[in-house]
């Protein structure tokens, strides 16, 4: 589901174990879902996978957001000061959105996608790489992401 509400909808009329959903948690985008979302599968017993932590490129770099295309307001300046923060610590922008997507206790899995057997190889080596903890108060403190949010452990 590449909106919130219907995953949502689903937890009232049936009880999954399991629910995917797209587009919603990620660096750019994680509040609703932290707040709404996630607690409901914790209370449910329930996990999410985060389809397209990315947000279908954009945190790649790419200049297209979500499958919509347009490009929320403050969404480039985010992502600039992101990308600040992952140089500084010798890491990227991806690998940082990987691992703070995968991060959350309810999360099972993540899907960034690729489109080829490259883009699939960069993503399953951001995901064995170990970030400083200091990237995650660097993206608090600009505010980047939620002081309620996990990030991984050191």
């Amino acid at each position: 589901m590449n909106t919130l509400e219907p995953a949502l909808a689903a937890f009232e009329a049936a009880d999954p174990d399991i629910i995917l959903s797209a587009t919603q948690y990620s660096l750019i985008k994680h509040e609703d879902a932290l707040k709404r979302l996630m607690p409901l599968a914790e209370k449910r017993g329930a996990s999410v996978v985060v389809g397209a932590p990315l947000n279908a490129g954009f945190l790649a770099g790419k200049a297209r957001y979500d499958y919509a295309g347009k490009i929320p307001a403050g969404a480039l300046e985010k992502r600039a000061r992101i990308m600040e923060i992952a140089a500084r610590h010798a890491t990227d922008m991806r690998t940082v959105a990987l691992h703070f997507a995968a991060a959350h206790p309810v999360v099972s899995a993540i899907i960034p996608g690729a489109r080829d057997a490259a883009q699939a190889a960069e993503n399953a080596g951001s995901m064995r790489m170990t970030l400083a903890p200091e990237i995650w108060r660097e993206l608090r403190e600009a505010k980047i992401i939620s002081t309620d949010a996990p990030v991984p452990e050191a």
